[in-house]
C-alpha cells in the first residue's frame, strides 16, 4: 500500500482518484490485449482520454468523464456490464483497478464490455479520426482464459 491512503480517497484531483490503491505494475501494460486495445486503456489512465473538454457529438454538453456517464452515443448496457463500483468512484476507474494482478489470471466477466465503452469515447473525443472496432474486443483473453480452466 502506499503511504497515506487517504490520500486517494480525500483528493479532488481526477487522475489520482483513478490510480490503483497499491504501488505495483499496473496489469493494463500485462493483460492479453491487441495494441488498439492496449492504446485504449493506457490512453484512459493517463487522461488522454477524454482530452480537452470540448463540445461532445451528442450536443448535450462538453465532454467529460461525468458526461460519458449519461451521454446518449454511449450504449447504456455497457455501463451496467462492469463492475459495481462504491460511491465516489468512476466506474471505468474502479474496473481497470480491479483487474486480477496475475499474469495467468482469468479473463473477468465484463472485459469486452469495458474495451467496447473506451472505443466509444475515443470516437467521441476525437470524431475526425477512424478507429476500426474489432468484432470481438477482448478475444484475445477470453480465449486464452477457456485454454486455461481453473
Amino acid at each position: 500500500m502506499l503511504p497515506n491512503n487517504s490520500l486517494f480517497t480525500s483528493t479532488t484531483q481526477v487522475l489520482l482518484r483513478a490510480c490503483r490503491p497499491a504501488l505495483v505494475v499496473d496489469p493494463i501494460l500485462y493483460v492479453p490485449a491487441t495494441r488498439a486495445e492496449r492504446s485504449l486503456l493506457v490512453g484512459w489512465r493517463l487522461g488522454w482520454l477524454p482530452g480537452k473538454p470540448e463540445d461532445c457529438p451528442c450536443g448535450r454538453d462538453r465532454r467529460s468523464r461525468r458526461h460519458f456517464l449519461e451521454c446518449d452515443l454511449i450504449p447504456s448496457f455497457l455501463w451496467s456490464d462492469l463492475p459495481r463500483c462504491p460511491p465516489g468512484s468512476y466506474p471505468i476507474d474502479f474496473a481497470l483497478s480491479s483487474l486480477p494482478l496475475g499474469r495467468s489470471a482469468r479473463c473477468p466477466p465484463w472485459w469486452s464490455s469495458l474495451l467496447l465503452m473506451l472505443w466509444h469515447i475515443q470516437r467521441l473525443c476525437r470524431p475526425d479520426s477512424f478507429y476500426a472496432i474489432d468484432s470481438s474486443p477482448g478475444a484475445s483473453w477470453y480465449s486464452r482464459s477457456s485454454r486455461h480452466p481453473d
